[in-house]
Order: C-alpha cells, then structure tokens, then sequence
C-alpha cells in the first residue's frame, strides 16, 4: 500500500513539472512545430509527444514541444554530418551532354 502511494506521489510530481510551463492546444503545437495535425496525432500516438485529454480537447505540454523539436534538432544535425562525410558517386546522366531534342522537352 506505502509503495503504491509512494508511486502514485512520484507520477504526480511528474505530471505537475511537465505542465508547468502550460499546456497548448493542438492548433498551436502544429503551428508551434510547422507540421500538420495528422503528423501531430501520428507522434502523440506513436509516444514521442505526450497529451493529455481535459474535456473533449487535448492538450500537449509546452515542455514536451520543445524536448520534441530538440531531438529532432539534434537527430538532423548527426544524420547530416554523416551524409556530407559520405561521398557521393557522380550520375551518368549528369556527365553525358543532353541531346537537343531532350532540351525542349
């Protein structure tokens, strides 16, 4: 029984420090993150944005916006590095001279 309310206690702490900042209405965590409402509900089911439902909306905790776009910040920064040290193998089609009858095309 202690454990459980220990637990119980511990969540709550938690909760209470994700919506300190406030929480967001879906409009503006899409705007927020420049994505579109299907990718939003895509991320909060998929667990990487967490929400909570008050009433019949949702809300998203300002935090969990901005945790969200510096791992993916910080996600595009190690991919990036990792392409620009990749070199690229050139294209025939960029190394052969375009007929004319393709430049009119």
């Amino acid at each position: 029984m202690a454990k459980t309310a220990r637990l119980n206690a511990v969540r709550l702490a938690a909760s209470e420090s994700l919506v300190s900042d406030g929480l967001v209405t879906l409009r503006e965590a899409c705007r927020f993150l420049a994505i579109s409402r299907a990718t939003l509900y895509r991320l909060m089911q998929a667990g990487e944005l967490q929400s909570a439902k008050i009433g019949k909306g949702r809300r998203i905790p300002r935090s969990s916006l901005v945790a969200f776009a510096a791992r993916s910040l910080d996600a595009r920064a190690t991919t990036r590095s990792r392409e620009d040290l990749t070199p690229k193998p050139a294209t025939v089609a960029a190394t052969r001279p375009r007929r004319r009858a393709e430049r009119w095309r």
